[in-house]
């Protein structure tokens, strides 16, 4: 069945290329970040001209075991945030499309059935807080590693560690209500 559009609506292609892109970011700089898990990568999608079409995929970070979540903190240096499927780390973003001296801030759970980890930078009673989405391994097991079917909270440098929601199948995707 073709897409129908409603009216006063419009589609085109942004971005060609990419196989099975996952999770967008928008950089310090207004450019589209994506991870790809499939090819253990993250690319930038830059459109300089604004015309809304990429003009490349430039690969700013490869050789991840299957990247997922992207976050972005500039408080005062920027750092991207990338949760691969046994990991959470940092990368210092210095400029556009440079990510450098990575730092691993977690080590996560891996295989499984959920792989995917969500990444979002909360303030939590007045502290900036990175959440972490750990799916289940399976669909209906009793899990034997403890961090799994959770969200785990840690500060931005990966220190204290913890649980900050459980019973949870597999999370996949986050955000924080502004609205207090």
């Amino acid at each position: 069945m073709p897409l129908k559009l409603p009216e006063g609506f419009s589609i085109s292609i942004f971005a060609k290329n990419l196989e099975n892109p996952r999770v967008l970011a928008i950089d310090p700089y207004g450019n589209i970040i994506v991870s790809v898990a499939s090819q253990g990568k993250v690319v930038a999608l830059p459109d300089k001209n604004k015309d809304g079409i990429a003009e490349e995929n430039k690969t700013i970070i490869s050789g991840l075991n299957k990247p997922h979540g992207l976050s972005f903190a500039c408080s005062p240096k920027c750092k991207l945030f990338v949760a691969e499927s046994d990991k959470v780390g940092s990368y210092d973003y210095e400029k556009e499309f440079s990510a450098v001296n990575k730092t691993k801030l977690a080590d996560l759970p891996d295989g499984g059935n959920h792989f995917t980890r969500t990444l979002l930078i909360a303030n939590i009673d007045g502290e900036d807080k990175l959440l972490t989405s750990v799916g289940s391994s399976c669909n209906v097991c009793n899990e034997t590693d403890s961090r799994r079917a959770k969200i785990l909270s840690a500060n931005p440098d990966g220190s204290d560690l913890k649980v900050f929601s459980f019973g949870l199948r597999n999370s996949v995707f986050m955000a924080q209500n502004s609205v207090s």
